[in-house]
Parts: C-alpha cells; structure tokens; sequence
C-alpha cells in the first residue's frame, strides 16, 4: 500500500513548544536555567546564559557591521564554539547562517562564495589562506577569530564587540530561512539549500514520539560532535540536544581515540557516528581500557554498519544502536532504523534504512512520479516536516526535486511488506545497459567481497550497441595482487550476466567528497565527454 493510497499521516507539530526559531533556544534556556551546560570545546565551557549573552554581543556586532534581515553570513571553520554563537547571532537578527565546507579546494569555495553573495564571513584565523585564495578580489569583509585559543575567558574574544545592550528588537518568523546548507556535490556544482526555522526545529519536536529510545534525561545528557558542522547530519544531531536544554560537546575532527577518550572522561551519553567511524574506534587497541558505560545511544548514517562490526560493537559500547536516513533537503533524519531492529538473531532488517519516522513520509515512485508497489524498485519520495523552502536562487531545480510538497531524493529503493525500506543506488548512478537497469551498489558489494579488494566504484560507460556498459574502478589491499579476468571469473557465479563488468581499472584511490562519499560524476566524466547519457548526470 503507497503512502497516496492509505493517506498520507498528518504531518503536523503536535508538541507544545516556545522554540519557533533558533533564537529562541538561547533565549528560553538563558533566561530559565542559565547555569545549564550548553557547549564544550576544548578548555572552554559555555553555560545557556553565556550562549544567550555571546550570541546577543554577536548579534549586535553584526548589525553594527550593516547586516540585516536576510542578509548571509558566511563562516568558514571547524567544529568550535564560535560556530554557534555566530548561527544564533544570525537568528537573532533574521540573517542568514551560511556554514561552509572547509574541505573545499579553492575553485570550489570560490563557487560557495560567489553563489550565495555573503555581506559578510566570520573565519577562524586556521583558514585566513583558504579564503584570501578563494576569494581573490572579491569585495568581503571577513571578520577573523582565533577559534583555537586556549583562553578560558570568552570576553578576551570579544573585546571589540557590540554590547548585547545595543541589540534591536527584530522581528523574525519560524518561516523565515535560518541557513542555508552546501550540498555534497556529488552529481555536480554544489547547490544551496535553504532551510527555514521550523525546518530545523519541528522535526526536533516530533521526534520525541519515537519511543524511550530518543528520551532523554534532561539536562544531564551530553551529545558528542565529531563530524563537520557543515553537513546536516551533525547539525541536526546538536539542534535535538540544545531543544532539550542539553550539552553538546564539540570535537574539531573525528579522530577515534580522541573520541574514546572524550566518552569515558566526559561522560558523553550520544552522538552520531559513520560506520568507518565506528570501525575505526573497533580497531582502537585500548578500547576495552575505557569505560564507556555513560552512552546510551549512537545514532550512524551514511551506509549500513555489517553484522560483524554491529556485533563487535553492541559488545563493547553497550548501547543502543540506531541508523538515520535523511538528506539536507529534508533537514536531517526522516526514516529510522530503531534500536530494536539491531537485533543479531533476527537480523532480517539491518541491511535497511528503516521506516519513516514521525517527522516524514514516504513512497517508491516511477520516473514518471507513479506510486509502486511493495518490492519494486523506484525513486523515493519525501513528504517532511523539515523540506526546504528550496534552493538557493535555483528555480529550475525546485521544479525538478519538489512536487506537490513531496522532494524527490534521487535514492533508488524499494519498501517490503513489514513497512521497511531499502536502498539499491543513487538514481542518477543507474545503469541503463539495453532495456535492463543495473545498480552499481549490487555489483560493488559482489566485487568488494573478493578477498584482494580494498574498494570500488562501478559506473556506465558509453556503449555502441547497449547505450551503457559496466565499468568498475577497483583499489586493491596493500600487498594484495589479482587480475580483471579472476575479478571476471569471480563475479560469474555471482551476478547475472547483464550485470557483470565488462572492463576493469585498477586505481590508488576514489575521489570523495567531504562526507566520505565516492563522487561518481568525477569518474564517469573521462568516458562521457562528447557523449550525453540517458540516465542522469
């Protein structure tokens, strides 16, 4: 049954709530509990009145600097405090808050900056290079910070700043755009998605209808944040802690050990981890030294974790386990993959993403946006409490991905009988080869299960006579040696024939962007110029 046929589950904010705009989160726990613990980096510790406070001053300067109402703010660092207090001063005054990949090579920081025209961009001096390189001649003021400073006292930061007490009145709706998050760009040039107040917050709200699992015990919860603030995902993640009134404990990069000890020491109870991650941590030679006995949750994304890894870690972190699955366009997380499906003797569900949350939902469609049924392959759909008000000065591209309030997410998927959904491939890496459609995912996971490779890439190519051909790029393990013949053999008994490669490459490595994903446009480019390819960009 499509979601269309049974009507689709009201989609509606059922929680009572004075949050209706990021402001109003310093705002509501600065003045009620002050002394609650809001963010930790390094040395440094900001309670909720601080936040209010710094994030007023912030707020203040910015509008002493002529920024206004809808004007971006563009900021280019890692993980530190000063992110927060720069997107909070933003909602406070109605700018926007325009996080930046520091990842970027220049060209591509360069396009970020030109596209959506900051008034201004706060940096951390760690990047002073990056920007003068991408920017060029570029007519902006950047206002620089030492985020890495090891000074306890926030006040030595802001000396030059405005007083909180020169801070207008300014009238700002849950409707209005908040941030403006960078997608990956994976199948092209970077695109801006605009996400409003109440895309980042009401999907928080629902979310506590998910069970015990996503209770938290407030304020005592501390929420780790390793991954780049850039990405919605670790956005999401600390906007469901500073709802709560919770701490959030911030981490410049995702380095395992220093996480690991981060956990025991601190006494971290969530955070949201990527299945290398988690392996990563797996293979620490320490881990059973630390007592990890403080978490409660890790919440992972980006692809399944295997049942090996999920085993060696229920044993050692013990605690829940639960996968997202969501996109920038829709906020963060909209299917869940809940605690109780990471059950090893009833395994059947864990190569799934889940079923649709309380903030979302779903449906297989066609190319042609007709609704399939249980157990085929098709596009999935996204109807959210959290989609985007669209993307930033893209017209076309809102009439392409949104109809009807559903976003089309590109993913290639189909739903089983019990509710639960499956990813086969990105829709635009489809393989169209003669009138068969092929998805490179199943043929990675064959290839990648022979014993020498490390990983892969599987594209189309042109074809004369089929249209597309498959191709994969393979990276070998150190020391390890084989053929495209014995890869050939190998897959024969393991994929259909239309399926099989029909040439190989042997590669040091595959280009990724920011997040760790293989950017496939990067690989196909070579073989399809002069071309143009019937699936996809």
């Amino acid at each position: 049954m499509t979601a269309d046929s049974q009507g689709a589950k009201e989609l509606s904010l059922r929680t009572d709530t004075s949050i209706k705009t990021l402001a109003d989160i310093p705002r509501q726990y600065g003045a009620r509990q002050p002394e609650r613990m809001a963010i930790e980096y390094k040395q440094r510790r900001l309670n909720y009145g601080q936040l209010l406070s710094q994030s007023q001053r912030v707020a203040a300067t910015l509008r002493r600097e002529g920024i206004g109402k809808g004007d971006r703010v563009a900021f280019l660092g890692r993980n530190p405090d000063l992110y927060f207090l720069v997107l909070y001063g933003c909602s406070l005054i109605g700018a926007v808050f325009v996080p930046l990949n520091w990842r970027l090579a220049a060209a591509e920081l360069q396009h970020v900056l030109d596209d959506c025209e900051p008034a201004l961009l706060m940096l951390d001096r760690d990047f002073s290079a990056a920007f003068a390189s991408a920017v060029g001649t570029k007519k902006l003021q950047p206002f620089s910070i030492d985020a890495h400073s090891g000074n306890h006292d926030l006040d030595d930061w802001f000396a030059s700043l405005a007083s909180a007490h020169d801070l207008p009145a300014i009238e700002v709706d849950s409707g209005d755009v908040a941030v403006i998050l960078y997608t990956s760009g994976t199948t092209g040039k970077a695109k801006g998605v605009q996400l409003a107040h109440r895309c980042l917050l009401e999907p928080r709200a629902a979310e506590m209808r998910l069970g015990t699992w996503m209770e938290w015990n407030e304020p005592e919860e501390k929420l780790f944040a390793a991954l780049p603030l850039f990405h919605i995902g670790c956005l999401s993640a600390t906007m469901m802690a500073f709802y709560r009134g919770c701490a959030v404990v911030l981490m410049d990069q995702a380095d395992p050990e220093a996480l690991l000890d981060a956990i025991a020491e601190k006494r971290l109870t969530r955070g949201l981890l990527v299945p290398t991650l988690i392996n990563l941590m797996l293979a620490s030679p320490r881990i059973a030294e630390r007592d990890l006995s403080s978490l409660r949750l890790i919440m992972y994304g980006g692809s399944p974790i295997a049942p090996a890894a999920l085993t060696q870690a229920l044993r050692l972190f013990k605690c829940d386990f639960a996968q997202g699955y969501g996109m920038s366009e829709v906020a963060g997380t909209c299917v869940f993959l809940e605690p109780r499906d990471h059950d090893l003797e009833q395994p059947q569900h864990l190569l799934s993403i889940g079923k649709a949350g309380p903030t979302a939902d779903l449906d297989v469609r066609s190319i042609d946006g007709t609704p399939l049924p249980v157990g085929e392959v098709g596009e999935l759909w996204v109807r959210s409490l959290g989609l985007m008000k669209g993307y930033w000065r893209k017209p076309e591209e809102d009439r392409l991905q949104m109809r009807d309030g559903w976003y089309r997410s590109g993913d290639a998927g189909y739903r089983d009988a019990d509710g639960y959904y499956y990813l086969t491939d990105r829709f635009k890496d489809m393989i169209v080869s003669g009138a068969e459609n092929i998805y490179p995912a199943e043929v990675e996971r064959e290839l990648g299960a022979h014993p020498a490779v490390q990983e892969c890439a599987v594209i189309g190519i042109p074809h004369e006579r089929w249209g597309e051909a498959v191709h994969a790029i393979v990276v070998l393990k150190a020391g390890a040696a084989t053929t495209a013949e014995e890869l050939g053999g190998f897959l024969r008994t393991r994929l259909a024939g239309y399926k099989q490669p029909r040439s190989f490459e042997f590669s040091a490595g595959l280009p990724r962007n920011a997040f760790g994903k293989v950017v496939k446009y990067q690989l196909r480019e070579p073989f399809w110029t002069g071309h143009s390819r019937r699936i996809g960009g």
